[in-house]
């Protein structure tokens, strides 16, 4: 099994990036807790999904 490392690590800095930057700028909302925020969810899916297309894990 491949695992790529450096792939994995920006998928993770991107995912805490988005949180802390939507956490600080309060874009998404605020949210209570043990719900799920879809506006937050969908752009992390977005950021992923384009990291995706542009440098596949294998």
């Amino acid at each position: 099994m491949h695992f790529d490392l450096a792939h994995a690590l920006v998928s993770v800095i991107l995912v805490f990036g988005i949180i802390m930057l939507g956490q600080k700028t309060e874009v998404f909302g605020h949210v209570e807790k043990g719900k799920i925020n879809w506006k937050l969810f969908g752009t992390i899916f977005v950021v992923i999904l384009i990291l995706n297309l542009v440098w596949p894990g294998t």
